[in-house]
């Protein structure tokens, strides 16, 4: 497999010049032309993995309002004038997935095909939950754009030849994994409130599962294992929304930890965009009633306020610098 850029939420400017989120709705950049064009607007990480060789690099559904009307995934201006003649990139650009809110409030799934194509990716993210028909569909939409001359059969062949590239070239072995831009952004775009740190060596954290996406998985993510990792004696309830009676379990818990540990023991409730999904307010509501002393980490999309809990930290993502991020504020280290 070669290797692939992928759009990556949680960049400082980014978090403050975009609303929406992609899979509800085209997120909207308001960065300005120059400002965009110069590198300002983070170009700066795709212009170094293009320098590096990237072999593909996937493309969201956000909506560069300076550049064209039309969501990225489907933007000539993006894929080809931007991406292509300006940032100088000849591998291969992947869409993001064309059954998304973000681009099927704009166009079918069968026309946002035929534009992307026609705007310059190469190939489509498509089928999660019909897989065969959306394929299908897909399909069918290029060629009959072949055939009525709305899509030029070269299009299809130069998207063609860089796909038939993926994977051709040895795998790069012994390049050491480094972190460090990664943790400087995650520590710059740190939000936190109130008084977070912990007050002694041993945590109860909480996690409230999200239902997994398809574009998720089952990915793991969390700050038990680098809270462990620095020393913290922690004890982990896990609970998603089809857990049977997860509010009891939670509320039980919580309860006996503070009861074995002293009232000021600390409670770290781990959520992911909590606000998207129903059950987990309900139970928030009743923990921010009884227990006001735990600390929130927040590691979605920011939605729910959770002002009234003795501390709160937001890393708007869920990666592994995230996580250190947030181990940081909780130690005090950050």
């Amino acid at each position: 497999m070669g290797r692939r850029q992928g759009h990556r939420p949680g960049l400082p400017a980014r978090r403050r010049r975009a609303s929406a989120h992609r899979h509800d709705r085209p997120a909207r950049c308001r960065h300005r032309r120059r400002a965009l064009r110069r590198g300002i607007a983070h170009l700066d990480p795709f212009r170094a993995a293009i320098a590096a060789g990237v072999d593909s690099i996937m493309v969201s559904h956000v909506h560069l309002s300076q550049l064209d009307d039309a969501p990225a995934t489907i933007s000539p201006a993006v894929l080809t004038g931007l991406l292509r003649e300006e940032l100088g990139f000849d591998g291969v650009v992947i869409t993001d997935a064309l059954e998304m809110r973000g681009i099927a409030d704009v166009a079918s799934l069968p026309e946002a095909a035929v534009r992307a194509i026609a705007a310059g990716a190469d190939a489509l993210c498509l089928g999660a939950w019909a897989f065969g028909d959306d394929v299908d569909a897909a399909a069918a939409a290029l060629v009959a754009a072949v055939e009525n001359g709305i899509l030029p059969e070269e299009r299809l062949r130069q998207a063609n030849a860089r796909l038939a590239k993926l994977g051709t070239r040895p795998r790069a072995t012994g390049v050491p994994h480094d972190d460090t831009v990664g943790e400087q952004q995650a520590r710059d775009v740190l939000e936190v409130s109130g008084d977070p740190v912990l007050k002694g060596r041993r945590a109860l954290v909480v996690r409230l599962d999200p239902t997994h996406s398809p574009a998720q998985g089952g990915a793991s993510w969390g700050v038990e294992a680098p809270l462990r990792a620095a020393g913290i004696d922690v004890e982990a309830l896990s609970v998603a929304g089809d857990t049977y009676n997860a509010e009891g379990m939670i509320k039980a818990e919580v309860g006996l930890y503070l009861d074995e540990f002293g009232p000021d023991a600390d409670v770290v409730l781990l959520v992911r965009s909590s606000h998207r999904f129903p059950w987990q307010r309900p139970v928030l509501d009743e923990l921010l009633e009884r227990y006001p002393g735990c600390v929130v980490v927040d590691m979605g999309v920011p939605g729910d306020d959770f002002g009234g809990f003795r501390g709160w930290v937001r890393t708007f993502g869920a990666s592994r610098v995230c996580a250190r991020a947030a181990v940081g504020a909780l130690l005090g280290t950050r």
